[in-house]
């Protein structure tokens, strides 16, 4: 959304009050028909460096309705009245971590194939593909045949739940077997690694959340972010962009304003 027109001198009291208090960048995004509350946004200037021979470029980041603001009419002149500049600060930021989590997101179902291949989720993934294979050759699994390997009984029902709410396996009696979506993939007529990562990569599609929060896998966390890094400025320059090695982390610092990362 791109800013409204000013119209009535009241809103221009409170964006004058707004840019002199909260920051210059900000505008009207919309505005309440019942009372004199104004909702703004901000606007944010970023260059995108590109070693290619376009070139970098500057783009605007809007975010609209990142606070209201408020006009009180008072006995001899009225006064604004909205949040502190550290309020509006902290709103912003809020404002732009949910952007790029939208847009990591977004990435996630185009990159999954591939993370199922870094090392680091493989193996945090490898009781799920122990699981999968028991089942393709023994034809039923219980959770107690996995509670050694996996450490605790709590651990292993984690997995099995897992699977489960994806329909790879269903419950039968005591024991486990293939469920419905092991049964769409056409089991028997793909070979099992390509199988497996095919299933592995549905997980991490539908539960990220759940393995990040429940399964504490979080490796895949960074392996979003650096990817985000590269791929959301692409996105907005409408190519994918040439960066040097300084370039993609200064982006990853700007998204997650962590300490400075290393890459290795």
């Amino acid at each position: 959304m791109r800013p409204l027109d000013l119209g009535t001198g009241l809103q221009r009291n409170i964006l004058m009050y707004a840019r002199r208090n909260l920051s210059p960048y900000v505008y009207v995004s919309s505005r309440s028909e019942k009372d004199s509350a104004l909702q703004l946004g901000i606007r944010i200037p970023e260059v995108i460096n590109d070693r290619s021979s376009d070139g970098s470029v500057l783009r605007f980041v809007f975010l609209d309705n990142v606070c209201a603001v408020k006009w009180i009419t008072g006995p001899k002149k009225g006064h604004a009245q909205g949040p502190t500049r550290t309020e509006f600060q902290k709103q912003v930021k809020e404002s732009y971590a949910n952007i790029i989590l939208h847009s990591q997101g977004a990435l996630l179902p185009t990159l999954y194939g591939k993370m199922v291949r870094v090392p680091e989720v493989s193996m945090a993934m490898s009781p799920l593909r122990r699981i999968l294979i028991s089942l393709e050759e023994l034809g039923r699994i219980a959770t107690s045949e996995f509670e050694k390997t996996l450490k605790s009984n709590s651990a292993a029902k984690r997995y099995f739940t897992l699977l489960e709410d994806l329909r790879f396996i269903k419950l039968e009696g005591d024991y486990y077997v293939a469920g419905e979506g092991m049964t769409n993939l056409k089991a028997k007529e793909i070979e099992p690694p390509e199988l497996y990562e095919q299933i592995l990569g549905s997980v991490i599609e539908q539960r990220s959340k759940y393995l990040q929060e429940v399964l504490h896998w979080t490796m895949i966390v960074p392996y979003l972010r650096w990817s985000n890094s590269y791929y959301l400025p692409s996105y907005e320059v409408g190519r994918l962009v040439k960066m040097e090695r300084n370039d993609l982390i200064d982006t990853y610092v700007r998204f997650h304003e962590a300490r400075r990362p290393m890459l290795t």
